[in-house]
């Protein structure tokens, strides 16, 4: 316990860069998320070589696996070069080819209707903006202000499914009933649909 005392003081006495650890957690954050996704991500690459969907709604770049690829593991790459680096304009620019890249994920084909990267896209808006002003003096206003627009950027990815669910259907049941009791074959809802 003294040992941990020891350390947590070492800490204080040191001058932390909150704004600067704030961003590199949200890298770290973004990192995580992106590879939470690997298994969707080897799905869609396998699905997307082997059997090409013609939708002529996207264009053919938008389509193509290589595409969805190079975004992916170009974004992973950038993160990764951004949290660790300590030049301010290489940051910066790993920031902008972050968003660059997560971008493509949210409109390709292959990834458009996965809210992962929808959010992991609002994260990397949010990390561009820290990125450009991690070098002001005035980093208890900044780390107030990153707080503030990352609580705006978790209200408005709730909203929109809040807003589905202030609907009649929803507040009345019927949405649920459907979906869990009508058109669901899993073996705990047949029960209790033949017993109740």
């Amino acid at each position: 316990m003294n040992r941990i005392n020891q350390i947590i003081q070492r800490l204080k006495q040191r001058e932390v860069n909150r704004p600067l650890a704030a961003y590199r957690l949200v890298q770290i954050a973004i990192l995580i998320s992106l590879f939470w996704k690997w298994r969707f991500f080897l799905e869609a690459n396998s699905i997307y070589a082997n059997i090409p969907v013609e939708d002529s709604f996207f264009p053919d770049w938008l389509r193509s696996v290589a595409t969805i690829r190079y975004a992916f593991w170009g974004s992973a790459l950038v993160i990764c070069i951004g949290l660790v680096t300590s030049i301010s304009t290489l940051r910066k620019t790993c920031s902008w080819f972050a968003i660059g890249g997560i971008t493509i994920m949210c409109i390709h084909q292959g990834s458009y209707n996965d809210m992962t990267f929808v959010t992991i896209w609002w994260c990397c808006l949010w990390s561009v903006w820290l990125a450009h002003r991690l070098d002001t003096l005035h980093q208890e206003f900044l780390i107030r202000r990153a707080a503030f627009l990352s609580r705006l950027i978790i209200s408005l990815i709730l909203l929109g499914g809040a807003a589905g669910k202030w609907t009649p259907e929803y507040w009345s049941g019927d949405v649920l009933f459907d979906i869990y009791f009508v058109d669901r074959d899993f073996w705990l809802f047949n029960y209790l649909r033949d017993n109740y």
